[in-house]
């Protein structure tokens, strides 16, 4: 009986071991920034824009309230005030992060109509506090929109401060019906995408939810001399390309197989990657494809330095500074 005891206790003290050194699970907060001007009356493709709108996003809601790990929100703008004349303060987070959000979502969007102005820029302000602080979280904004700004504010560089300070990751923005030569006013804040017909925006919406939501990993390999990923237990840091801040800093490691561990990292940005060996490597520009397993490879051969004594006594463990011959620096 004491045995079957003591297998009990250590089988409970693993088990609590494992558990917590368990990875706490990343939340995904996705925002919607919804569009409820009243161009969003007009005709597109034999039907208004906004019942499409509200038809697909619906959709979307439910599918997602089926995903571990996913919050939703949703901020409207030009839903309170009727234009004209232009209300430029005219936005409200109508479904704050919380239980039950895919029911609120579908109920604003049946009970809201378009009726004001488009303040895309002080919406924007405005969301960087719809996200309650969390230590775990990826802070995803979707705007879906017909129209540009019209308010004087400038949603690039809001939508990059945001982004500079943490508060969210690249935006996604989905344009239903725009004119060509408005889209390029978009593609400074984000990743634009184009909907040209109501099944092009429900494919987009499914894209978009696939790269939030879909583990995402990297493994850098650092070569040796010989082409080989044997180098390791160097400090490498990755900073947004756009941005310049740092998103991560891990210790590269090669696990018991051999290979250079996986990390997990946000596929919405772009990013330069450095390894603090002497002297430092950096890698620029690395894109990674969401939802997938990533590897990335450098040159950042190492090698060793074996001082041997020519005179006098014998010590182990003396420091030792290297410089160039005639040179003082280290």
């Amino acid at each position: 009986m004491r045995i079957n005891l003591f297998f009990i206790l250590l089988f409970s003290f693993f088990a609590v071991e494992l558990y917590a050194q368990k990875p706490q699970s990343t939340q995904t907060r996705i925002l919607f920034i919804f569009d409820e001007s009243r161009s969003m009356l007009g005709e597109w493709n034999g039907e208004r824009k906004i019942d499409i709108a509200n038809r697909v996003l619906s959709e979307m809601v439910d599918s997602l309230a089926e995903i571990p790990n996913v919050q939703m929100a949703m901020r409207m703008y030009g839903n309170r005030k009727d234009y004209p004349p232009k209300k430029c303060d005219d936005t409200e987070l109508v479904v704050p992060f919380g239980p039950n959000s895919s029911s609120k979502i579908k109920y604003a969007l049946k009970t809201n109509k378009p009726r004001g102005t488009t303040p895309i820029a002080f919406s924007l302000i405005k969301c960087a506090n719809d996200f309650p602080p969390c230590e775990n979280c990826k802070n995803i904004i979707i705007l879906i929109t017909d129209g540009i700004e019209e308010c004087g504010g400038d949603p690039c560089e809001i939508a990059l401060s945001l982004r500079k300070n943490n508060v969210i990751l690249r935006p996604y923005i989905i344009g239903l019906g725009l004119d060509v030569d408005l889209i390029d006013a978009f593609k400074c804040m984000g990743q634009y995408f184009d909907a040209g017909s109501e099944s092009d925006f429900r494919k987009i919406i499914k894209t978009i939810i696939s790269q939030t939501t879909l583990r995402t990993t990297l493994q850098v390999n650092l070569l040796d001399s010989y082409g080989k990923p044997t180098e390791t237990d160097v400090d490498m840091t990755f900073y947004d390309s756009e941005t310049g801040t740092m998103k991560y800093n891990y210790i590269h490691t090669i696990n018991p197989l051999g290979n250079p561990d996986t990390v997990e990292v946000d596929a919405l940005s772009d990013y330069k990657i450095v390894i603090h060996t002497l002297p430092e490597v950096v890698i620029k520009n690395v894109h990674l494809q969401p939802g997938r397993h990533n590897i990335v490879a450098t040159s950042a051969p190492q090698g060793s330095l074996k001082i041997l004594q020519t005179r006098g006594n014998k010590y182990s463990g003396i420091k030792t500074l290297v410089r160039q011959q005639g040179r003082c620096d280290i």
